[in-house]
């Protein structure tokens, strides 16, 4: 990683007393406080809409988050010798732990606010998720062409074999899905989102919640948002929360009354997030990022990863379906 160009530290109006490295990004003691400065790969477009996303939760109240820090040019980003930089306030955090309840519950209370507070969120930039179920019908004929492949490509690897295997199980889980969604107003629900600007974070995983130091969650890095639905980001939740498998394991209708306490769901999105669960998107990516980038071996570690996740279909399918929907 080279070094940080001192043009960056003066186009943030700080000065710099040390600077460290820290993976992708510069720890910095400044006359202004300890700062973070990273180098980014997003547009300014997208900087922009995310800085707005930021401030219009800021000023709503959600404060456990990240905040671009503004240039003297009055800009949440600096653009230098066509790197773009951002700078941050530095923040001690710590993992959250999904095996204790109340911190879960926490977390979904958290994910739910946030949901509430960033509708709203005004922006000519046109970042938006799907509006439609073409994504689930494109993966479904992707898998079939897939199957197709392998049986008349001659010698199979091991990962072939795998996909093979367990090929009519995703396959008729993937029909249930769909079956569901096309049965439900998908296509009004996510208008209805756009409409009203909610906002997605799209990427809720552990890296991004985190605990501060007076054990509040935060919700960091929201370079994936976008206007969509928020039944994205508790699905999201939902399928990761199954994999960790707690000791004291909350059933998804605990995780959905507490979501519900400050962001209710209609029975109608419900039964659209029902749908969303019981598609099982993780193996056809696996399978789409396999084939795109298949090579003449396999790494074991690929092989370990997947077997992992096929070995917990079955953990997976018994959670979800304790989500009971309504004729």
């Amino acid at each position: 990683m080279e070094e940080l160009n001192v043009q960056v530290l003066k186009s943030f109006g700080v000065r710099a007393k040390t600077i460290s490295k820290r993976k992708l990004m510069y720890i910095c003691e400044t006359d202004k406080g300890k700062k973070i400065i990273r180098k980014c790969n997003l547009p300014p477009e997208k900087l922009n809409f995310i800085n707005l996303v930021q401030e219009h939760l800021y000023e709503k109240g959600f404060t456990n988050i990240e905040r671009f820090e503004k240039t003297i040019y009055d800009k949440p980003y600096y653009l230098n010798g066509g790197n773009i930089y951002v700078m941050t306030e530095f923040k001690d955090f710590t993992e959250t732990d999904l095996g204790r309840p109340t911190q879960a519950k926490e977390i979904v209370e958290q994910l739910a606010l946030m949901h509430k507070l960033s509708k709203g969120v005004d922006s000519s930039l046109e970042f938006s998720g799907p509006t439609n179920i073409n994504s689930y019908k494109k993966s479904l004929k992707e898998l079939h062409m897939l199957k197709k492949k392998i049986s008349s490509g001659g010698s199979m690897s091991e990962f072939d074999v795998l996909v093979l295997k367990n090929y009519g199980y995703y396959l008729e889980k993937s029909n249930e899905a769909l079956e569901i969604l096309e049965s439900s107003n998908y296509a009004g629900i996510m208008e209805k989102a756009l409409t009203e600007k909610m906002i997605c974070h799209n990427t809720i995983k552990e890296e991004n919640i985190k605990l501060d130091l007076n054990n509040h969650i935060n919700i960091l890095n929201f370079e994936k948002c976008t206007y969509s639905h928020n039944l994205f980001d508790l699905a999201d939740f939902i399928q990761r929360y199954i994999k960790k498998e707690p000791a004291d394991q909350l059933n998804i209708t605990e995780i959905i009354e507490q979501y519900n306490k400050i962001t209710p769901l209609t029975d109608e999105e419900l039964k659209i997030l029902y749908g969303i669960l019981k598609f099982p998107a993780k193996f056809h990516k696996f399978c789409r990022e396999y084939y795109q980038k298949r090579r003449s071996w396999t790494p074991s570690a690929t092989i370990a990863k997947f077997e992992k996740y096929l070995a917990g279909r079955e953990v997976t399918e018994t959670y979800i379906n304790q989500l009971k929907m309504k004729e």
